[in-house]
């Protein structure tokens, strides 16, 4: 897809929720191309971000995408699921099926409609689940994050750090402890990258 075509037709209303035109920039496009994945799946995690995207402009909806993390083949989404809860996804079980079949790995693509960074529960899954290669985190503000994990036991440092302090200090233990696992990891097993 050559980026002077528009990857998401935008809305003619407008409100703290819509994509921004930023997404259908060379600018855009070229964030994904310099994610260390193969070609084809970088192309193809580009094109499906423009579905989840044009699915959910102008909501606080979230959308979730797996694609073959060698060829970048669709292996499932659940664009077609009606969404039940604001701000959270997740695939059908017989879509998790579909992923774990996968030898290649998947590499997720999802949204996060108030353009967060990933959550711990981004790198919580990526960390626990070996097929899990990469994930990709869009924002309706154009902002564009890849995150891996090449070491399982970091699912462990999370959760062990997480209830250490999640009594004390609440809805804001997840993004303490992801805070620090990341400063601690030092890019080591975590490879967290803002691409936009």
């Amino acid at each position: 897809m050559r980026h002077e075509e528009p990857l998401v037709r935008l809305g003619e209303s407008a409100n703290a929720l819509s994509v921004s035109p930023i997404v259908n920039t060379k600018g855009y496009h070229d964030a994904f191309r310099a994610m260390p994945l193969p070609a084809a799946v970088v192309e193809a995690a580009y094109r499906q971000a423009g579905r989840i995207l044009s699915a959910t402009d102008g909501t606080e909806f979230e959308y979730l995408v797996a694609i073959d993390a060698r060829t970048g083949a669709l292996v499932a989404d659940n664009l077609d699921a009606l969404p039940m809860v604001r701000r959270r996804t997740a695939f059908r079980e017989s879509d998790v099926d579909k992923i774990w079949a996968r030898e290649n790995g998947v590499v997720l693509i999802h949204n996060h409609p108030m353009s967060f960074q990933p959550s711990f529960r981004d790198v919580m899954t990526a960390a626990e689940h070996v097929v899990v290669v990469a994930s990709v985190v869009i924002g309706h503000d154009g902002s564009v994050w890849y995150v891996a994990v090449d070491d399982p036991t970091i699912a462990g440092k999370l959760a062990d750090a997480y209830n250490e302090i999640k009594d004390s200090l609440g809805d804001f233990a997840e993004s303490m402890v992801l805070k620090t696992v990341l400063n601690e990891d030092n890019g080591k097993h975590v490879d967290w990258r803002r691409m936009r």
